[in-house]
C-alpha cells in the first residue's frame, strides 16, 4: 500500500471494496448506509466515532484507521453501521457513557469478522483499542446492549473492590502530573513540559490518562480488561451528544433522528435486495438457519393455549352434507381440532439484533410445522412494517423496521381489520410498553385472546401474567 495515500483515500478504498468487490458483495448493504453519513478525519482521536449531528450521522475517522489492513478497516466500518442501525445513540439514556459504549460493542461485534485486535500500551503492556466480545469479560453470548451494560456495572464494582484490596485506599499520585491529572499543551499542539498556569491549553495527562494516580498498579485477577482504568479499551470512541458548529450542545429531535435512521436502512435494503445474495448473510438465506432446532416444544405449548378451542371447519368430499346427505354435489364439513389460526408479531425495532430476528424465524418455522397450516406474520416497531402469510417455505426474509418500539400496534391492527386469531404470539426483546397500563391493550384484553410473549433478551417484565399474557424466556428453556 502506498504511503502517499491520504486518510480519505484509505477510507474510500475500503468503501469501494464493500460496494464493488464480488467477494464482498454481501457487505454492500453497509456501504449504502455509510454513503449517507457525513465523514470527517481527525488525527486527534485514535480510532473512529459516530454521532448524530443536525439531520444526519457524522462518522469521524482517527489516525489509527490507516494502520489497519483493508479487511480490518472494512470490519470497523461495519461496526459503525451497526451502532447506527441499533440506534445506540438514543438508547444510552442516563447510563454511564463509557460502559454503555463497551456494552454496545460487545453486543454487535459477535456478528463481525476481521475486527482489529487492538494496540499494546508500551507502559502497561495492556491491549487497548481492540474488539470486545462476550468472552472478553466471560459473559454469555447473544444478549443485547442493555443486558451487557448491567453485567459490566457488576464487573466494574467487583474490580473496584479488588483494586482497593490490592492498592489500599490511597494509591500514589502520578509522578508526571503530580496528581492533577492534567498536563499543558504548547502552542504547536504537542504536549509540553510547562508548569500549570503557563501558556497552552491543558489536556489529560498521558501517563495516567487523567486519573492523577500512578498507572499500572492494578490488573484484574480474572484476566478481563480493567474497567477501573480511564483508558479507552474499545475500537471506537463515541461522543453521542449532539453539538452545533461551535461545539455547544443542542437538543436532538429523537423521533426525527429515528425516522432518518429508519429511512437510511430502508433505502440500503431496497438497493441491496435487487440482486439476491447482497444482504447480510444472517438475514438473506434463512433455509439453512431454519434447520436449527427450536428452543420451545411447540406441540406441548400450543396444546396449552388451544385445547379448548373448537378448531377450524373445512369442506371435504369424504363427508356427506349433514343437511342434504343425498346430494353428491355438496360437500360435508370436517372439524380440524389440531389446526388453529395463529398470528405472530415480530418486534423489528432498532433494539432487536438481527441474530434475535433469526432466532424468531426458527421458532416461527416450527409453529407452522406443528399447526399444519400457514400463520399470519406481522413485523412491528411503532407501526406495522409488513404482514405476510408465512408457510416456512420462503427462501428469504426481508426485515423492515429499525424504528422505535410500540407493540400495541400489532393487536390494534388485528382489531381494526377484524382479524380473528386463536392465539397471538409476540417475539421481542421486551423493551416495550407496559401492557397492563395501556389503552389499546385494555381494549384488546376484552377480546379474550391469549398473548404469548417470547423474550429474546431474558427480560421478564413485572406485568408478566396480566390478563392472559404469559412471558417466556426462550434463552433459558
Amino acid at each position: 500500500m502506498s504511503k502517499s495515500m491520504t486518510d480519505r483515500e484509505y477510507y474510500e478504498e475500503a468503501l469501494l471494496n464493500m460496494m464493488s468487490n464480488k467477494k464482498l458483495v454481501h457487505l454492500s448493504f453497509y456501504s449504502f448506509i455509510l454513503a449517507k453519513c457525513e465523514v470527517s478525519f481527525d488525527n486527534r482521536i485514535d480510532t473512529l466515532g459516530v454521532s448524530f449531528q443536525g439531520v444526519n450521522y457524522k462518522l469521524i475517522i482517527g489516525r489509527k484507521f490507516k494502520e489497519w489492513s483493508i479487511d480490518e478497516r472494512i470490519a470497523v466500518l461495519i461496526h459503525e453501521t451497526r451502532h447506527i442501525m441499533g440506534l445506540h445513540v438514543f438508547r444510552k439514556g442516563d447510563r454511564n457513557h463509557r460502559l454503555f459504549n463497551i456494552a454496545c460493542d460487545i453486543a454487535i461485534n459477535q456478528t463481525i469478522v476481521n475486527l482489529p485486535k487492538g494496540i499494546v500500551d508500551p507502559k502497561t503492556g495492556e491491549q487497548v483499542g481492540g474488539a470486545l466480545f462476550p468472552k472478553t469479560f466471560k459473559f454469555p453470548e447473544n444478549l443485547d446492549a442493555e443486558n451487557y451494560y448491567e453485567l459490566l456495572k457488576q464487573k466494574k464494582e467487583e474490580q473496584e473492590k479488588e483494586k482497593k484490596e490490592q492498592e489500599g485506599d490511597d494509591p500514589d499520585d502520578c509522578e508526571s502530573c503530580g496528581g492533577s491529572g492534567e498536563q499543558e499543551k504548547d502552542d504547536s499542539g504537542e504536549s509540553g513540559d510547562s508548569e500549570p498556569g503557563e501558556s497552552g491549553d491543558s489536556e489529560p495527562c498521558e501517563s495516567c490518562n487523567g486519573s492523577g494516580k500512578e498507572p499500572g498498579g492494578y490488573t484484574p485477577s480474572d484476566g478481563t480488561p480493567n474497567l477501573t482504568s480511564p483508558k479507552e479499551i474499545t475500537i471506537d470512541v463515541h461522543d453521542w451528544s449532539a453539538v452545533d458548529e461551535n461545539g455547544d450542545p443542542v437538543e436532538v429531535n429523537e423521533e426525527l433522528a429515528k425516522s432518518i435512521t429508519q429511512s437510511m436502512v430502508k433505502d440500503a435494503m431496497e438497493q441491496t435486495t435487487k440482486n439476491r445474495g447482497t444482504l447480510p448473510g444472517d438475514l438473506e438465506d434463512i433455509l439453512t438457519l431454519l434447520r436449527r432446532k427450536p428452543v420451545i416444544s411447540w406441540k406441548k405449548q400450543l396444546r396449552r393455549y388451544l385445547s379448548s378451542k373448537s378448531g377450524k371447519k373445512i369442506e371435504t368430499i369424504k363427508r356427506k352434507n349433514r343437511r342434504f346427505p343425498h346430494r353428491a354435489d355438496l360437500r360435508g364439513k370436517k372439524r380440524h381440532t389440531d389446526k388453529r389460526v395463529i398470528t405472530v408479531c415480530v418486534d423489528t425495532s432498532g433494539s432487536m439484533l438481527d441474530s434475535e430476528i433469526v432466532d424468531a424465524l426458527v421458532e416461527i418455522n416450527e409453529i407452522t410445522k406443528v399447526n399444519g397450516m400457514p400463520l399470519q406474520l406481522i413485523q412491528v416497531d411503532t407501526k406495522i412494517q409488513g404482514m405476510i402469510e408465512f408457510d416456512g417455505k420462503s427462501k428469504t426474509f426481508k426485515r423492515n423496521g429499525y424504528g422505535g418500539t410500540y407493540m400495541a400496534t400489532g393487536v390494534e391492527y388485528l382489531m381494526d381489520n377484524k382479524i380473528k386469531s386463536d392465539v397471538v404470539i409476540y417475539l421481542s426483546d421486551m423493551f416495550i410498553e407496559d401492557v397492563s397500563n395501556d389503552s389499546i391493550w385494555s381494549k384488546w384484553n376484552k377480546e379474550k385472546t391469549p398473548v404469548l410473549w417470547l423474550s429474546t433478551s431474558g427480560t421478564i417484565p413485572e406485568w408478566h401474567g396480566y390478563k392472559r399474557h404469559e412471558v417466556i424466556d426462550i434463552n433459558r428453556r
